[in-house]
């Protein structure tokens, strides 16, 4: 049953709407101090917008399809050898008439102003080295880079107008990347692939006439408008998907009224307005993969599309070599005996699986997550560890571990590494295949028993979020010694004290209030610091919308629940004169609700038991 239709026929003398979006009502006060240099730059404070960005592309139909390509002077690439994953490659071979040497896809549509990527895999053969171009109509004649493959080190030698990189893989592989800016529009093809003569000097479009036939090897390839340096592959059909936007905040104390990415609600959802206590991001660099510490990794940054819609994200790929492999953020202070999270937003890239360690320093031996990066994700635990994953979009997960610190000291922050499965123990040695990895942006550790929302850490130091107030103040709301408060609230996460409303006199000793345990709701009434009405329900759980309803009158007090009133008091409440409201927190004590209102109202006098059962069904 949908709110509207259940609304007593009572009218509330105040409420908020935050089922869509939603704004803070006129006579209320939202606050969150966002000023530096004490609390964190409004940037660095996120919530999950209702935007999509053009997460992940390849305008290539078909990857890996080169037999396929129109040739000039070049024989129909076929199957020959296997790339590193054991899966077909196909050689390149030219002839030996003068002219122009090479393949091309087929045609796409090129958007004048668009900066276009390309990422191909090729390894050498006879041929030393090649050419990627793009079509001088639409690009000009400066988008071309020669590469080397023969000291794939070596920097490709791009004309004017492209950037162009080269990595050395195993077994003789390369990974090159080429980029340009489209100067004219118009449907061409979208990569020429080119023999050169074995001249990494070369003009573009060479026109030679060989002593020999040479060849190269190739295997997929990725041309996107995103600037990504990834394969998606694809088959018939190109490759585009979109995704939800995790934003920042675009002004100090602005409210975040949240949508669900996937994390069990639909996604697009209307969470409403997400209200949390304080956190720090004790992770000195977040996002900036370039200051992190890694070991047994090829790290390319910048190569993916983060889940903010930025070119941030980093490709992490595991060596060929035998060893524990890892990376992390930068070192942070631990404190005995306090709890902490870790978490990092990741995406599969040929690897399914990673983990999560705290060092054993100063958490010991068990404190370790595996996860499965796959569906709907899976997490396996240490002893001394829990840990949990969230589906955010295209491929990526925020995971995240908790552990509680068993000594005080300096040491890495949360640690991603390597695993070849969900069963693996902590730190395994594995053995990478220079191909395979995982995509990696936004880490966070906090001293906290959950992942609060991110929190942007880029500058060299720790970063605060501060807490988020949303309350009001009107005597004139309270002055029948009666009313009824109603909320529809979740909680993120199960802590004692998640405040979800209260009314009050300003003192905290008179006041009324409906909050969540670590698996219970409870409804309180205080009279001169005295509890007159604890009442109890038990069914809480996180990330579920709950609807509450607390009527009082001098003489009793009921709770709903869902549909159900679930306790009630009929002793004298001696109710006390109210006149402030606090949404989120309990009064101004803190004992946050972290989580999300969608809606609250105040009525002036006791709803009856057919209201109070309708409202919230």
């Amino acid at each position: 049953m949908a709110y509207s239709d259940s609304f007593p026929s009572v009218r509330p003398l105040w409420q908020l709407d935050a089922s869509n979006g939603g704004r803070i009502p006129p006579n209320a006060t939202f606050s969150r101090s966002d000023t530096p240099p004490t609390y964190a730059a409004p940037s660095a404070v996120h919530y999950w917008s209702n935007e999509k960005h053009l997460s992940s592309e390849n305008l290539l139909a078909d990857s890996n399809g080169f037999p396929a390509y129109a040739t000039n002077n070049v024989v129909a690439p076929s199957a020959s050898g296997t790339f590193i994953d054991g899966t077909d490659a196909f050689v390149v071979t030219e002839t030996t008439a003068n002219g122009y040497h090479f393949i091309n896809s087929t045609s796409g549509q090129i958007t004048s102003g668009t900066s276009y990527t390309s990422t191909v895999f090729v390894k050498a053969g006879t041929a030393s080295s090649m050419q990627l171009a793009y079509n001088a109509n639409v690009f000009g004649t400066g988008v071309y880079a020669n590469y080397d493959l023969a000291t794939p080190t070596n920097a490709p030698v791009t004309g004017a107008d492209a950037t162009a990189t080269s990595t050395s893989l195993s077994d003789g592989w390369v990974k090159i990347t080429l980029s340009g800016t489209a100067t004219g529009s118009g449907s061409y093809p979208l990569l020429y692939v080119m023999c050169n003569n074995d001249d990494v000097n070369s003009v573009r479009f060479p026109t030679y006439t060989p002593a020999s036939a040479k060849s190269f090897y190739i295997w997929e390839a990725n041309v996107s408008t995103t600037g990504e340096k990834v394969l998606n592959q694809t088959s018939g059909q190109i490759h585009r998907e979109y995704a939800p936007t995790l934003k920042s905040v675009s002004y100090a104390g602005q409210p975040r009224f949240e949508y669900s990415a996937t994390d069990g609600e639909s996604a697009g959802t209307s969470l409403g307005i997400l209200l949390e206590g304080q956190a720090q991001n004790l992770t000195t660099y977040s996002e900036n993969s370039l200051q992190w510490v890694v070991s047994g990794h090829l790290r390319t940054a910048n190569a993916a599309i983060a889940p903010d819609g930025t070119l941030t994200a980093t490709l992490m790929v595991s060596n060929s070599v035998l060893a524990n492999r890892y990376f992390y953020a930068q070192n942070c202070t631990y404190a005995s005996g306090t709890t902490y999270t870790g978490s990092v937003y990741v995406k599969a890239a040929g690897n399914n699986f990673c983990q999560l360690v705290f060092p054993s320093a100063t958490f010991g031996l068990d404190a370790y997550a595996n996860f499965t990066l796959t569906g709907a994700g899976a997490v396996s635990a240490g002893s001394a560890a829990t840990g949990a994953i969230e589906s955010v979009g295209n491929g990526f997960y925020r995971i995240s571990i908790t552990s509680t610190a068993t000594a005080s000291g300096t040491a890495a922050t949360v640690i991603v590494t390597d695993i070849d499965s969900a069963a693996d123990a902590r730190f395994p040695a594995t053995t990478g295949n220079d191909y395979d990895g995982v995509i990696v942006w936004g880490f966070q550790t906090e001293a906290n028993s959950f992942a609060s929302s991110y929190i942007k850490s880029n500058s060299g130091s720790a970063t605060t979020r501060a807490a988020d107030s949303l309350s009001m103040t009107d005597a004139s709301l309270f002055d029948n010694g009666g009313g009824t408060l109603y909320a529809e609230a979740r909680q993120n996460v199960n802590n004692t004290y998640n405040g979800i409303f209260s009314i009050d006199d300003g003192t905290g000793s008179n006041i009324a209030q409906m909050f969540g345990n670590t698996s219970n709701f409870r409804a309180e009434i205080a009279s001169g610091g005295t509890t007159v009405a604890n009442m109890n329900a038990a069914g809480n759980t996180v990330n579920t919308f709950h609807k509450h309803c607390l009527s009082f009158s001098p003489s009793e007090a009921k709770y709903y629940v869902n549909g159900s009133q679930i306790d009630s008091t009929d002793t004298d409440l001696n109710i006390p004169t109210m006149s402030q409201i606090h949404l989120g927190e309990l009064n101004t004590s803190g004992n946050h609700l972290n989580g999300h209102i969608r809606r609250v109202a105040v009525y002036s006098e006791p709803l009856s038991a057919t209201n109070a059962a309708a409202i919230t069904s």
